[in-house]
């Protein structure tokens, strides 16, 4: 297995010049490589198509975001360069068929693998452990992802609930932003980027995911690693990941993407224990199965078999 690297410089002039010219460079050093491959995996959302579609080498991309994002990016015009396109849901692979039925011979859904164990395991490791009950959200504190929607419904909460927290995991570009908008708020925590955030994901009141209609969600890892650790999660019900992973509000709790009061209500009812976890989270953990590595594997090997051997 060879792996390609494509940071991108940190000073400003550097990041320039890889803009320019170094990233096309990069490329043509692996042009060898990549002719001279059994396969290739593009594993960056059809970030190599436009070098690949003249190499006859078969070809496989993972696109890992939302059919909304597919769709705005253009990323049908680049579909061709590969033989099979992997999507994360059977959500997204739905649209696209109904959306592109002439390219549905290209399309694949298949999850990716999580280790159960190993999430386990990192959950005894205290990093953060707040004195007071507390909800969690762990996500990129960027536009797209809706961090504001979560910090306004808990403020409402709030008024009611005085002795709760927030904890917001994680790091991004509307930081100061977000921590601007929680400032009145004692109670909203934000620790920054933690690399084994599952101690916090276990011991909280439920785990909150919220993004907008513009972006959605491909698989998001979150929700899967709170069903992990039983702990009931709660998301915006943007495309397509969240519905299929808590089965239509079935294994956790789906919202109305944005609105405050509804998240906010739900805050309280999980609190104030009018909401009833445990069915939920028991359906939640019945299904796992569809994310377990020892499924997951074997289809992507599979899937690679049978497009090198397509090529012979």
């Amino acid at each position: 297995i060879y792996c390609t690297y494509n940071e991108k410089p940190k000073s400003a002039l550097k990041r320039k010049y890889w803009k320019l010219i170094g990233r096309y460079l990069n490329r043509l050093r692996y042009k060898e490589l990549f002719i001279n491959a059994d396969i290739i995996i593009d594993y960056k959302n059809l970030w190599w198509a436009d070098f690949l579609k003249n190499i006859k080498t078969p070809k496989i991309t993972v696109f890992h975001a939302s059919f909304p994002v597919f769709q705005k990016w253009g990323s049908i015009k680049k579909i061709n360069s590969y033989d099979k396109m992997i999507c994360l849901t059977d959500n997204f692979k739905k649209d696209f068929i109904k959306t592109y039925p002439n390219d549905k011979e290209k399309i694949i859904h298949i999850y990716n693998p999580v280790d159960f164990d190993e999430i386990k395991k990192q959950s005894l490791e205290i990093s953060i452990s707040p004195q007071e009950s507390y909800f969690v959200a762990v996500q990129r504190l960027s536009q797209e992802k809706d961090v504001q929607t979560i910090i306004n419904a808990f403020n409402i909460f709030s008024k009611k609930h005085k002795n709760v927290s927030l904890c917001i995991v994680g790091d991004g570009p509307d930081r100061t932003k977000l921590k601007t908008l929680a400032e009145d708020n004692k109670h909203i925590i934000f620790t920054g980027q933690i690399d084994s955030p599952y101690h916090l994901i276990k011991n909280s009141e439920a785990l909150i995911l919220s993004s907008t209609k513009e972006v959605g969600e491909g698989l998001p890892t979150t929700l899967l690693e709170s069903q992990i650790l039983e702990t009931l999660a709660v998301s915006s019900d943007v495309q397509s990941g969240p519905s299929e992973i808590l089965m239509g509000g079935k294994a956790g709790v789906l919202f109305e993407v944005g609105a405050e009061q509804e998240l906010a209500k739900i805050m309280m009812d999980i609190y104030e224990k009018k909401l009833d976890k445990q069915p939920l989270i028991r359906t939640a953990r019945e299904n796992l199965f569809r994310f377990d590595k020892n499924q997951i594997v074997p289809k992507f090997l599979n899937l690679i078999k049978e497009v090198v051997e397509n090529h012979q």
